[in-house]
């Protein structure tokens, strides 16, 4: 990733980061220095049965048909739009720049990759409210099975019920 230089720019462009100027020492050396700015990932310590739970879901939804094909921000906007599902339905609701953010992706790759989810069978639907800046999808059911089988539904014992135990453990909660 160092030595191609749109990634980088693109998480500066969503907000995530900053490049540190290039006579930093590990610059020097080859690589890539940033400093992260969003102090939500700074601040984050779920505990390892947290973080175990939240990999093995992530896991599974990444291992789902529908997904294997994709490109990783594919997956990555998937596995978003999954711990962010309305409770008990495969439909959810986010607002754009924040799902940019989780998924650091610009709002124009952000809508290509939705619709590449449509065409992928991942989602049915996807679309987007100009005057609440809202996304609302249905993804299918076999990416939502997913979240069952792997026992993280929105009434998490380790989260207590309401919550988003993958969206939380994962950083995904914005």
């Amino acid at each position: 990733m160092h030595q191609d230089p749109c990634p980088w720019e693109e998480l500066e462009q969503v907000g995530w980061l900053i490049r540190l100027p290039v006579d930093s020492p590990s610059v020097m050396r080859g690589g890539v220095s940033a400093q992260l700015l969003d102090a939500a990932v700074l601040a984050q310590a779920p505990g390892r049965l947290d973080r175990a739970h939240a990999a093995d879901g992530a896991l599974r939804v990444a291992s789902c048909r529908a997904l294997r094909d994709l490109s990783s921000p594919g997956r990555l906007a998937a596995l978003a739009l999954v711990v962010h599902l309305s409770p008990g339905t495969t439909k959810g609701v986010i607002e754009a720049d924040r799902l940019g953010r989780v998924c650091a992706l610009t709002p124009s790759f952000l809508a290509s990759t939705l619709d590449r989810l449509v065409a992928s069978g991942a989602a049915t639907s996807w679309s987007f409210d100009m005057g609440t800046e809202d996304i609302t999808w249905t993804l299918c059911l076999s990416l939502t099975n997913r979240i069952t089988e792997a026992g993280f539904a929105h009434s998490s014992p380790v989260l207590g019920a309401g919550e988003h135990s993958l969206a939380h453990t994962t950083g995904m909660d914005g």
